[in-house]
């Protein structure tokens, strides 16, 4: 991560923002990877619904996440790919 920051003029900023992601200590980097959480599971729906593939997998590790900001019901609906 270093590497792709270091020249940016706010590299240091952005490096911090990504290791507050990644230790997951504050409330907002919990939301925001129960949002990455969420697009996987509605991406794998998606995909799922347009290619005939199981991908529960990609669910069932979202559901957590998605539990503890009341979306669990993502999993259990129907989703059209259209």
């Amino acid at each position: 991560m270093q590497e792709l920051g270091g020249d940016l003029d706010r590299g240091a900023c952005l490096q911090e923002l990504v290791e507050e992601y990644q230790q997951q200590k504050t409330a907002e980097s919990r939301w925001v990877k129960s949002l990455d959480k969420l697009e996987m599971a509605l991406q794998s729906r998606v995909y799922e619904a347009r290619h005939g593939c199981n991908l529960k997998e990609f669910r069932d590790s979202a559901e957590p996440h998605l539990e503890k900001i009341g979306l669990d019901w993502v999993n259990r609906e129907r989703i059209d790919p259209a």
